[in-house]
């Protein structure tokens, strides 16, 4: 699969959300977010930052838990 520019990887994700692969891996289990595309080959997902909202929403949600 052809990576697109637009398109991060779940480890950028969560680096960026300062959160762990596994929290991200949480949020889909959740439905709180999907993947945009996902690499049928490895499995691999791919975001755009769409997403990144409500995660950063239930990032914060989290830490009031």
């Amino acid at each position: 699969m052809k990576r697109d520019d637009k398109l991060f990887s779940i480890g950028e994700i969560a680096k960026a959300l300062g959160v762990t692969r596994r929290i991200i891996l949480h949020y889909e289990e959740r439905g709180l977010i999907e993947p945009d595309k996902r690499d049928d080959a490895t499995n691999n997902r791919y975001y755009t930052m769409i997403p990144l909202p409500s995660c950063e929403a239930s990032a914060v949600c989290r830490i009031w838990d």
